[in-house]
């Protein structure tokens, strides 16, 4: 198995490919299209793909690397840090830490990310555009000032219908 590490950011993702000595790594747009052809450089039997989890930057790629049927985990980073400490590393740029993470797959082997179900993950996607729409329409408010958008109880309604 070869372990491809990557990390990710809103707009792009580095992927650190192991080679004889070292590693190569390749920038792709964090977007379908630059995913797809990143998917397209990788072999289903071959390559496992080991990123941080990063909150939402990385969900695409994760559904699409599954989706494609290749084995993708997703690590705490906390670990990926104690472990470029125990490793000695000090440089913190993004092509070093996707060498370093995909140093972390070869010697940790850690398991495959298990993807929740459709219905899990359209329930995340909507509560994450109810934030949005919540956010947009209300700003940085503090949350006991900001008003709520859920309507008031039942007894309440009624009361003020009349």
């Amino acid at each position: 198995m070869t372990y491809i590490g990557i990390d990710i950011s809103k707009d792009s993702f580095v992927a650190a490919f192991p080679k004889v000595s070292g590693y190569q790594t390749q920038t792709y747009p964090n977007t379908v299209k630059g995913i797809r052809k990143f998917i397209g450089s990788l072999s289903v039997t071959e390559h496992h793909c080991v990123m941080e989890a990063t909150g939402n930057y990385g969900s695409l790629l994760l559904y699409l690397l599954d989706r494609q049927g290749i084995a993708a985990s997703m690590v705490n980073p906390k670990q990926i840090k104690h472990f470029s400490r125990m490793m000695m590393t000090v440089t913190k740029t993004d092509p070093k830490d996707a060498c370093m993470i995909a140093m972390y797959g070869e010697k940790m082997n850690p398991p495959v990310y298990k993807m929740p179900s459709e219905t899990v993950m359209l329930l995340k996607q909507k509560k994450n555009d109810y934030q949005a729409v919540k956010e947009t329409a209300y700003g940085e408010q503090e949350p006991e000032k900001a008003p709520s958008l859920c309507f008031p109880p039942r007894q309440e309604r009624d009361e003020s219908v009349g």
